[in-house]
Protein backbone atom coordinates (compact mmCIF):
# COMPACT_ATOMS: atom_id res chain seq x y z
CA UNK A 1 0.00 0.00 0.00
CA UNK A 2 3.05 2.23 0.91
CA UNK A 3 4.74 1.49 -2.72
CA UNK A 4 1.43 2.16 -4.09
CA UNK A 5 0.90 5.63 -2.37
CA UNK A 6 4.56 6.25 -2.94
CA UNK A 7 4.24 5.65 -6.70
CA UNK A 8 0.81 7.77 -7.61
CA UNK A 9 2.64 10.66 -5.49
CA UNK A 10 5.75 10.18 -7.80
CA UNK A 11 3.74 10.51 -10.66
CA UNK A 12 1.22 13.10 -9.72
CA UNK A 13 4.17 15.60 -9.04
CA UNK A 14 6.15 14.56 -12.15
CA UNK A 15 2.66 15.31 -14.15
CA UNK A 16 2.43 18.67 -12.27
CA UNK A 17 5.94 20.11 -12.91
CA UNK A 18 5.47 18.83 -16.41
CA UNK A 19 2.64 21.09 -16.61
CA UNK A 20 4.13 24.10 -14.78
CA UNK A 21 7.14 23.83 -17.53
CA UNK A 22 5.10 23.74 -20.30
CA UNK A 23 3.11 26.71 -19.32
CA UNK A 24 6.38 28.22 -18.56
CA UNK A 25 7.63 27.80 -21.98
CA UNK A 26 4.76 28.74 -23.99
CA UNK A 27 4.88 31.92 -21.85
CA UNK A 28 8.55 32.55 -22.66
CA UNK A 29 7.28 31.53 -26.52
CA UNK A 30 4.87 34.51 -26.05
CA UNK A 31 6.85 37.10 -25.31
CA UNK A 32 9.74 36.39 -28.07
CA UNK A 33 8.88 38.72 -30.39
CA UNK A 34 10.85 41.68 -32.34
CA UNK A 35 9.53 44.48 -29.91
CA UNK A 36 11.38 41.95 -27.04
CA UNK A 37 14.14 41.65 -29.12
CA UNK A 38 14.36 45.64 -29.81
CA UNK A 39 14.34 46.29 -25.78
CA UNK A 40 16.80 43.79 -25.05
CA UNK A 41 19.55 44.48 -27.30
CA UNK A 42 18.79 48.40 -26.48
CA UNK A 43 20.29 46.88 -22.97
CA UNK A 44 23.82 46.37 -24.34
CA UNK A 45 26.19 48.69 -26.01
CA UNK A 46 28.35 47.44 -29.21
CA UNK A 47 30.79 45.19 -27.45
CA UNK A 48 28.18 43.58 -25.55
CA UNK A 49 26.24 43.13 -28.01
CA UNK A 50 28.80 40.97 -29.94
CA UNK A 51 29.74 39.37 -27.35
CA UNK A 52 26.13 38.09 -26.66
CA UNK A 53 25.80 37.42 -30.65
CA UNK A 54 28.89 35.60 -30.69
CA UNK A 55 28.04 33.22 -27.93
CA UNK A 56 24.71 32.71 -29.52
CA UNK A 57 26.48 32.06 -32.96
CA UNK A 58 28.52 29.20 -30.86
CA UNK A 59 25.66 27.68 -30.11
CA UNK A 60 26.08 28.05 -26.35
CA UNK A 61 22.89 29.71 -25.09
CA UNK A 62 23.99 29.11 -21.27
CA UNK A 63 27.38 31.76 -22.14
CA UNK A 64 25.10 34.06 -23.97
CA UNK A 65 22.38 33.59 -20.71
CA UNK A 66 25.21 34.40 -18.39
CA UNK A 67 26.45 37.41 -20.45
CA UNK A 68 23.23 38.90 -20.97
CA UNK A 69 22.54 38.77 -17.42
CA UNK A 70 25.89 40.14 -16.65
CA UNK A 71 25.93 43.19 -18.77
CA UNK A 72 22.15 43.75 -18.40
CA UNK A 73 21.09 43.00 -14.68
CA UNK A 74 17.74 41.74 -15.23
CA UNK A 75 16.49 38.45 -13.75
CA UNK A 76 16.93 34.85 -15.17
CA UNK A 77 13.90 34.44 -16.66
CA UNK A 78 13.75 38.29 -18.53
CA UNK A 79 17.51 37.05 -19.56
CA UNK A 80 16.07 33.82 -20.85
CA UNK A 81 13.28 36.11 -22.72
CA UNK A 82 15.55 38.38 -24.53
CA UNK A 83 18.57 35.80 -25.67
CA UNK A 84 15.61 33.70 -27.33
CA UNK A 85 14.38 36.96 -29.15
CA UNK A 86 17.60 37.66 -29.74
CA UNK A 87 17.98 34.57 -31.75
CA UNK A 88 14.71 34.72 -33.14
CA UNK A 89 14.88 38.05 -34.72
CA UNK A 90 18.98 39.36 -35.27
CA UNK A 91 19.30 42.85 -34.17
CA UNK A 92 21.61 45.27 -35.17
CA UNK A 93 23.91 46.66 -33.18
CA UNK A 94 22.64 49.26 -30.43
CA UNK A 95 24.16 52.40 -32.05
CA UNK A 96 22.37 52.05 -35.25
CA UNK A 97 18.99 51.98 -33.30
CA UNK A 98 19.88 54.59 -31.30
CA UNK A 99 20.88 56.52 -34.49
CA UNK A 100 17.81 55.84 -36.37
CA UNK A 101 15.65 56.77 -32.98
CA UNK A 102 17.68 60.22 -32.68
CA UNK A 103 17.02 61.06 -36.55
CA UNK A 104 13.06 60.55 -36.16
CA UNK A 105 12.93 61.15 -32.55
CA UNK A 106 10.20 64.09 -33.71
CA UNK A 107 7.86 61.20 -34.99
CA UNK A 108 8.27 58.90 -32.00
CA UNK A 109 7.52 61.97 -29.44
CA UNK A 110 4.50 62.67 -31.31
CA UNK A 111 3.23 59.19 -31.81
CA UNK A 112 3.87 58.52 -28.35
CA UNK A 113 2.25 61.60 -27.48
CA UNK A 114 -1.10 60.23 -29.50
CA UNK A 115 -0.55 57.07 -28.02
CA UNK A 116 -0.48 58.32 -24.18
CA UNK A 117 -3.59 61.07 -24.77
CA UNK A 118 -1.29 63.90 -23.47
CA UNK A 119 -1.53 67.40 -25.86
CA UNK A 120 1.53 69.00 -26.80
CA UNK A 121 -0.30 72.35 -26.05
CA UNK A 122 1.32 73.59 -22.84
CA UNK A 123 -1.94 75.53 -21.94
CA UNK A 124 -4.10 72.09 -21.64
CA UNK A 125 -1.89 71.37 -18.72
CA UNK A 126 -0.99 74.42 -17.30
CA UNK A 127 -4.68 76.29 -16.71
CA UNK A 128 -2.57 79.72 -15.15
CA UNK A 129 -1.11 79.93 -18.80
CA UNK A 130 -4.69 80.71 -19.62
CA UNK A 131 -4.66 84.18 -18.61
CA UNK A 132 -1.26 85.18 -20.24
CA UNK A 133 -2.72 84.15 -23.81
CA UNK A 134 -5.65 86.41 -23.49
CA UNK A 135 -3.37 89.15 -23.58
CA UNK A 136 -0.39 88.31 -26.14
CA UNK A 137 0.96 92.19 -26.27
CA UNK A 138 1.75 92.01 -22.52
CA UNK A 139 3.52 88.65 -22.98
CA UNK A 140 4.81 90.05 -26.14
CA UNK A 141 6.50 93.29 -24.27
CA UNK A 142 8.07 90.89 -21.26
CA UNK A 143 9.75 88.77 -23.95
CA UNK A 144 11.36 91.22 -26.09
CA UNK A 145 12.54 93.21 -23.20
CA UNK A 146 14.57 90.37 -21.68
CA UNK A 147 16.32 89.78 -25.30
CA UNK A 148 19.91 90.08 -25.36
CA UNK A 149 22.90 89.25 -28.62
CA UNK A 150 24.17 86.24 -26.71
CA UNK A 151 20.75 84.30 -27.36
CA UNK A 152 18.41 83.68 -24.35
CA UNK A 153 19.34 85.26 -21.27
CA UNK A 154 18.99 85.05 -17.56
CA UNK A 155 15.96 87.34 -18.23
CA UNK A 156 14.46 84.77 -20.29
CA UNK A 157 14.76 81.86 -18.07
CA UNK A 158 13.13 84.38 -14.95
CA UNK A 159 10.37 85.37 -17.71
CA UNK A 160 9.60 81.51 -18.22
CA UNK A 161 9.11 80.83 -14.51
CA UNK A 162 7.09 84.05 -13.89
CA UNK A 163 4.82 82.86 -17.14
CA UNK A 164 4.51 79.76 -15.35
CA UNK A 165 3.36 81.14 -12.23
CA UNK A 166 0.92 83.09 -13.73
CA UNK A 167 -1.22 85.78 -12.32
CA UNK A 168 -1.30 83.85 -8.58
CA UNK A 169 1.93 85.61 -7.06
CA UNK A 170 0.77 83.64 -3.51
CA UNK A 171 3.50 80.87 -4.34
CA UNK A 172 6.04 82.77 -5.65
CA UNK A 173 9.45 81.83 -3.19
CA UNK A 174 11.66 85.20 -4.33
CA UNK A 175 12.65 87.68 -6.54
CA UNK A 176 15.39 87.62 -8.95
CA UNK A 177 17.55 90.42 -10.87
CA UNK A 178 17.13 89.76 -14.73
CA UNK A 179 20.34 90.29 -15.61
CA UNK A 180 22.92 89.00 -12.29
CA UNK A 181 20.40 86.42 -11.55
CA UNK A 182 20.72 87.83 -7.98
CA UNK A 183 17.92 87.46 -5.95
CA UNK A 184 16.15 90.53 -4.39
CA UNK A 185 14.66 91.93 -1.30
CA UNK A 186 13.50 89.09 1.90
CA UNK A 187 14.66 85.36 1.02
CA UNK A 188 12.62 83.09 3.44
CA UNK A 189 13.33 79.93 1.34
CA UNK A 190 16.88 80.56 1.29
CA UNK A 191 16.87 80.23 -2.42
CA UNK A 192 20.15 80.49 -4.41
CA UNK A 193 21.23 82.95 -6.67
CA UNK A 194 20.34 81.57 -10.64
CA UNK A 195 24.05 80.83 -11.82
CA UNK A 196 24.77 82.56 -15.15
CA UNK A 197 23.98 86.33 -15.08
CA UNK A 198 26.37 89.04 -15.67
CA UNK A 199 28.78 90.09 -12.92
CA UNK A 200 27.87 92.77 -11.13
CA UNK A 201 30.23 95.97 -11.89
CA UNK A 202 31.53 97.57 -8.44
CA UNK A 203 30.03 100.91 -8.49
CA UNK A 204 32.56 103.67 -8.84
CA UNK A 205 32.04 106.93 -6.90
CA UNK A 206 30.60 109.06 -9.35
CA UNK A 207 27.81 106.77 -9.87
CA UNK A 208 26.92 107.38 -6.48
CA UNK A 209 27.24 111.04 -6.29
CA UNK A 210 25.25 111.21 -9.79
CA UNK A 211 22.31 108.98 -8.59
CA UNK A 212 19.86 110.74 -10.41
CA UNK A 213 21.83 111.43 -13.78
CA UNK A 214 20.36 110.08 -17.38
CA UNK A 215 20.82 106.47 -17.40
CA UNK A 216 22.32 107.11 -21.23
CA UNK A 217 24.68 110.10 -20.00
CA UNK A 218 26.27 107.22 -17.49
CA UNK A 219 26.98 104.41 -20.19
CA UNK A 220 28.47 106.90 -22.16
CA UNK A 221 30.71 108.24 -19.16
CA UNK A 222 31.74 104.45 -18.73
CA UNK A 223 33.38 104.44 -21.87
CA UNK A 224 36.53 105.65 -23.30
CA UNK A 225 36.62 107.70 -27.01
CA UNK A 226 36.82 104.32 -28.74
CA UNK A 227 33.66 103.33 -27.47
CA UNK A 228 35.04 100.86 -25.56
CA UNK A 229 34.41 100.21 -21.96
CA UNK A 230 37.07 100.43 -19.03
CA UNK A 231 36.10 97.10 -17.44
CA UNK A 232 35.79 95.42 -21.03
CA UNK A 233 39.37 96.74 -21.92
CA UNK A 234 41.04 95.60 -18.22
CA UNK A 235 39.32 91.91 -18.71
CA UNK A 236 40.48 91.96 -22.05
CA UNK A 237 44.02 92.93 -21.15
CA UNK A 238 44.51 90.77 -18.54
CA UNK A 239 47.26 88.22 -19.11
CA UNK A 240 46.17 84.44 -19.17
CA UNK A 241 46.72 81.72 -16.06
CA UNK A 242 50.09 80.93 -16.30
CA UNK A 243 50.47 77.08 -17.38
CA UNK A 244 53.14 76.09 -15.25
CA UNK A 245 51.93 77.43 -12.07
CA UNK A 246 48.58 75.39 -12.69
CA UNK A 247 50.76 72.05 -13.62
CA UNK A 248 52.94 73.08 -10.22
CA UNK A 249 49.46 72.94 -8.25
CA UNK A 250 48.56 69.83 -9.54
CA UNK A 251 51.94 67.82 -8.97
CA UNK A 252 51.77 69.23 -5.42
CA UNK A 253 48.45 67.84 -5.23
CA UNK A 254 49.14 64.08 -6.45
CA UNK A 255 52.51 64.35 -3.99
CA UNK A 256 50.18 65.38 -1.13
CA UNK A 257 47.49 62.57 -1.83
CA UNK A 258 50.40 59.78 -2.71
CA UNK A 259 48.88 59.62 -6.14
CA UNK A 260 51.33 58.21 -8.48
CA UNK A 261 51.14 58.60 -12.17
CA UNK A 262 53.15 56.07 -13.69
CA UNK A 263 51.94 53.44 -11.07
CA UNK A 264 48.25 53.89 -11.36
CA UNK A 265 47.36 55.05 -14.83
CA UNK A 266 48.55 52.47 -16.32
CA UNK A 267 46.62 49.63 -18.60
CA UNK A 268 47.33 45.75 -19.48
CA UNK A 269 49.58 45.54 -22.25
CA UNK A 270 46.64 43.90 -23.98
CA UNK A 271 44.17 46.16 -24.32
CA UNK A 272 47.06 48.76 -26.23
CA UNK A 273 47.53 46.00 -28.68
CA UNK A 274 45.54 46.39 -32.02
CA UNK A 275 43.99 42.84 -33.30
CA UNK A 276 45.20 42.58 -36.54
CA UNK A 277 41.93 42.74 -39.12
CA UNK A 278 41.01 39.90 -41.44
CA UNK A 279 41.24 41.00 -45.09
CA UNK A 280 37.54 41.07 -47.07
CA UNK A 281 36.87 38.26 -49.67
CA UNK A 282 35.39 37.65 -52.83
CA UNK A 283 33.80 33.44 -53.99
CA UNK A 284 32.64 31.83 -56.56
CA UNK A 285 30.88 28.32 -56.84
CA UNK A 286 30.49 25.95 -59.41
CA UNK A 287 27.16 24.10 -59.14
CA UNK A 288 27.23 22.77 -62.50
CA UNK A 289 25.81 25.17 -65.11
CA UNK A 290 25.01 27.62 -62.43
CA UNK A 291 27.92 30.20 -60.46
CA UNK A 292 27.16 30.97 -57.03
CA UNK A 293 29.10 34.22 -56.26
CA UNK A 294 29.40 35.98 -52.68
CA UNK A 295 31.75 38.90 -51.09
CA UNK A 296 32.38 39.84 -47.51
CA UNK A 297 30.48 43.22 -48.79
CA UNK A 298 27.01 41.22 -49.12
CA UNK A 299 26.65 39.79 -45.28
CA UNK A 300 24.89 42.00 -42.53
CA UNK A 301 27.85 43.99 -40.48
CA UNK A 302 26.52 42.14 -37.52
CA UNK A 303 27.13 38.73 -39.36
CA UNK A 304 30.09 40.03 -40.72
CA UNK A 305 31.39 40.80 -37.43
CA UNK A 306 30.53 37.56 -35.97
CA UNK A 307 31.97 35.85 -38.76
CA UNK A 308 35.15 37.32 -38.20
CA UNK A 309 35.13 37.09 -34.51
CA UNK A 310 34.85 33.42 -34.47
CA UNK A 311 37.24 32.60 -36.99
CA UNK A 312 40.07 34.50 -35.02
CA UNK A 313 38.72 31.98 -32.13
CA UNK A 314 39.74 29.38 -34.37
CA UNK A 315 35.22 28.48 -34.24
CA UNK A 316 35.85 27.58 -38.05
CA UNK A 317 32.94 24.77 -37.57
CA UNK A 318 30.03 27.79 -35.78
CA UNK A 319 31.92 30.23 -38.56
CA UNK A 320 30.77 27.87 -41.11
CA UNK A 321 27.16 27.45 -40.00
CA UNK A 322 27.20 30.82 -39.55
CA UNK A 323 27.69 31.68 -43.01
CA UNK A 324 25.73 29.04 -44.40
CA UNK A 325 22.54 30.11 -42.74
CA UNK A 326 23.08 33.94 -44.17
CA UNK A 327 24.54 33.35 -47.67
CA UNK A 328 23.84 31.13 -50.77
CA UNK A 329 26.64 28.73 -49.51
CA UNK A 330 25.78 25.21 -48.32
CA UNK A 331 27.37 24.13 -44.75
CA UNK A 332 29.73 22.03 -46.47
CA UNK A 333 30.73 24.74 -49.12
CA UNK A 334 31.09 27.75 -46.04
CA UNK A 335 33.73 24.95 -44.04
CA UNK A 336 35.78 24.00 -46.87
CA UNK A 337 36.07 28.19 -47.77
CA UNK A 338 36.61 29.00 -44.40
CA UNK A 339 39.24 26.72 -43.56
CA UNK A 340 41.31 27.63 -46.76
CA UNK A 341 40.71 31.70 -45.85
CA UNK A 342 41.16 31.37 -41.94
CA UNK A 343 44.90 29.58 -42.90
CA UNK A 344 45.42 32.31 -46.11
CA UNK A 345 44.80 35.30 -43.56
Amino acid sequence: MILLVTVLLFFGLRRLMRGQAQKMNSRIEENVTPENARIAVLQLDDDQHREVYRAIAAEDGRRALTLYRQFSGASVQDCLIAVQALNTYPQPLPSEIRLEEELGGGDAVAAADSASGTSADPREEDPSREGLDENPGEQASEDSAGSSEDGESVEDMIDGVREDVGEDQGGLLAEADPNTGEILGENHSDVPDIPGGEQPAEKRPEDKDSGSADPEDKASEGKDPEGESPEGRGQAGEPAADGDDVDEQARKLMEESGFSVDEELTIPEEWAREDDEMAGFHLEVQRGEETITLSHEDLEPWVHDQLYALLRDDHVAEAAQLLSEHSPLTAEEAHKFLVVFKNEG
